[in-house]
């Protein structure tokens, strides 16, 4: 099991009391990073809903972008004057709040402390996250010396099925079962869990019910984390943590994330799960895939 991962590199940074100051090459030095923070995912066939699609191979990110990375982004961003893209690519801190007013620790601390630097970015758009993929792309030149490019993107659906399921068409989770908990008895990924006081029988039709219950993350928010950081838990067999629940992850497709969220239940992070959304949220990040592209 792995509960926190710290990249190969270490950032040359400052901490005031709620900001992060990079220094001016950290954007390289992010670039490199990723390069050795991606598996390799086999040619294959992805399992879609039912419907067998052949994938060609790529690489996919190890976990999902966090907080450290997106800032660097935007940090390069407004260091280089492109005042235009930060203001689509900035972090909408205040979806954490909710209308019973939780979550201000959150809105205040996790896209900025320290503590939460290796925890997945979320309220992002998916404009912003593009404009991401954009900046690692002009960014990265070739990758260890060889000729090629590599361009960074996100996944499409078949290829988020394809480095989550893996060559199994049964399974609906990445650790390769149909079951929440390993032999041990541990959960194996972040979501929302019910307990036995959530069931009720109903006596009219002799069938049991989950009580409806209003869940309120905030209301969680001094006493526990409800997000884990971007690589924890256990990875899958190709080496990718968190690709069930933790946070709903976006493809390409705009509007549409996949497998669940910590705010899910566990039906509801099933590889087979998704979501849409609107704008940038607290249960919505992304990972990168990187794929070649052609010699210069």
């Amino acid at each position: 099991m792995k509960t926190t991962t710290f990249f190969t590199f270490i950032l040359l940074s400052t901490v005031s009391s709620n900001t992060v100051l990079f220094a001016q090459n950290d954007a390289k030095k992010i670039v490199k990073s990723l390069k050795q923070d991606f598996s390799f995912i086999p040619s294959g066939k992805a399992f879609v809903e039912g419907e067998e699609v052949t994938v060609q191979s790529f690489f996919m990110q190890n976990g999902e972008i966090t907080n450290r990375q997106y800032l660097v982004f935007l940090n390069s961003l407004k260091s280089s004057g492109q005042l235009e893209k930060l203001k689509i690519a900035q972090i909408d801190t205040n979806q954490w709040v909710t209308p019973n007013g939780f979550g201000k620790a959150y809105a205040e601390y996790y896209h900025s402390h320290p503590a939460y630097l290796d925890y997945p970015v979320v309220n992002v758009s998916h404009a912003g996250a593009l404009l991401y993929c954009e900046w690692l792309n002009e960014n990265m030149g070739t990758v260890n010396g060889l000729p090629g490019v590599y361009k960074f993107r996100l996944p499409e659906r078949v290829e988020y099925t394809r480095a989550a399921r893996g060559d199994n068409p049964t399974v609906n989770y990445s650790w390769g079962t149909n079951w929440l908990r390993n032999e041990e008895g541990q959960i194996q990924c972040n979501f929302l869990q019910f307990g036995s006081e959530n069931i009720h029988k109903n006596e009219e039709t002799n069938k049991y019910e989950v009580v409806k219950l209003e869940v309120d993350f905030g209301a969680l928010s001094g006493s526990v984390d409800i997000v884990a950081p971007s690589e924890s838990y256990w990875s899958n067999e190709y080496g990718i943590y968190n690709l069930n629940g933790n946070v709903a992850e976006m493809i390409a497709e705009d509007g549409v994330a996949v497998g669940g969220s910590w705010q899910n239940t566990g039906y509801d992070v099933r590889i087979e799960s998704q979501s849409t959304y609107k704008q940038g949220n607290p249960i919505t990040g992304f990972r990168l895939v990187m794929t070649w592209i052609e010699a210069e």
